[in-house]
């Protein structure tokens, strides 16, 4: 009974000792396999980044389109709009006044002396 559990882990030990050296063409394949998925990923990745890079530009050229044709219309709107009336000189009040009065008497002598006028019969005052 000895004599075949040593023959057994005789055999254990000659299958895993085959294992192992047979390991780095395992390894060898499944690292293979895995530098290229990784390569293909930073090659992904790489696209990935100058497309956004791409879109990135084209997001601020185009910002600096917007900025250039705001700018070009507010100067253009601002080129046709009429100048501003310039504000009235302001008088002391005392000119103010007297022109007030000067007006109020023409007024007054441009209109008749005041007549009696008859109101309709049936409106009371």
């Amino acid at each position: 009974m000895r004599l075949e559990n040593l023959q057994g882990v005789r055999v254990d030990l000659d299958c895993l000792r085959d294992r192992v050296w047979d390991l780095p063409r395992q390894l060898g394949g499944d690292v293979d396999r895995l530098r290229g998925r990784c390569s293909r990923g930073e090659e992904n990745d790489e696209q990935v980044r100058q497309s956004l890079e791409r879109h990135l530009v084209w997001f601020r050229d185009l910002y600096d389109r917007m900025g250039y044709l705001e700018a070009h219309e507010a100067r253009r709107v601002a080129a046709r709009a009429p100048d501003p009336a310039p504000a009235p000189a302001q008088l002391p009040s005392e000119v103010l006044v007297r022109m007030m009065a000067n007006a109020f008497q023409q007024y007054s002598a441009t209109q008749s002396a005041p007549q009696a006028q008859q109101l309709p019969p049936d409106d009371r005052a």
